[in-house]
């Protein structure tokens, strides 16, 4: 059944469709509720920009969590992406009281995690190509061990999802943008922080010409200078650091 649902999520086209069939499928492991956030690049994973789905929260909690200013108070996806493992939702909030980091903000956040019910959960940081990251939880009725199989079959379905959304975001994106293949090439020079008179001598055409690449990439990047450019591209997925 695994492999026949990892398969599916594999052939998917559309972001959307992933999140909503991979959060339906991880409820039949046993979570009562289930969310995933996919973070722009370079990004926090509480920014006010992340795309969030959910499955199975009250009504009332996702309220609060769509409100940027609550999800501001929330420690706990950027405390375990940085930590680099999955981890129960009691082992993060100690972890970062123990770090002595906590916040008034963040132990507001964590009361009322316990008041909507979210007492027993795991959190897993999810990492994909060119620094895309994400981040998934999943709330369980009863404690719930990060070795337990329930827990096991949740994380792989969710790192397969997000391996999913990253081809299809890196493919819309590259899309979006359209650049030449010597539009890319110029764009990589610039990044590697060369002079149009050195981008010039390595792709052997002329200085001129360098620039009206330069000033097409500008155009469709919607920036005004080199630096622009470069942090443009790296968070379209044009160029890589």
């Amino acid at each position: 059944m695994m492999q026949d649902t990892i398969a599916a999520i594999a052939r998917l086209d559309d972001i959307a469709l992933v999140c909503d069939y991979v959060l339906r499928a991880c409820r039949t492991f046993g979570p009562r509720a289930a969310s995933y956030h996919l973070t722009p690049r370079f990004a926090r994973q509480t920014a006010p920009n992340i795309q969030l789905c959910s499955e199975g929260a009250p009504e009332a909690w996702k309220l609060l969590y769509r409100d940027p200013a609550f999800r501001s108070m929330d420690p706990i996806p950027d405390y375990i992406v940085e930590t680099g493992r999955t981890m129960t939702l009691r082992s993060a909030i100690a972890g970062i009281r123990d770090s002595g980091e906590a916040t008034e903000e963040n132990e507001r956040y964590f009361a009322a995690m316990a008041e909507h019910g979210f007492d027993h959960g795991v959190g897993i940081p999810l990492y994909g190509p060119h620094n895309r990251k994400g981040f998934a939880a999943f709330a369980f009725d009863e404690a719930v061990g990060v070795k337990d199989d329930r827990v096991s079959a949740v994380e792989a379905l969710a790192k397969a999802a997000h391996h999913r959304i990253c081809e299809l975001l890196e493919t819309s994106e590259q899309h979006a943008v359209g650049l030449s293949k010597r539009e890319q090439e110029v764009l990589e020079q610039i990044a590697a922080g060369c002079s149009n008179i050195e981008i010039a001598a390595r792709l052997g055409i002329s200085p001129e010409t360098v620039g009206t690449y330069v000033k097409r990439l500008f155009d469709k990047l919607d920036t005004r200078d080199r630096i622009g450019a470069t942090v443009k591209g790296l968070k379209l997925g044009l160029i890589y650091a």
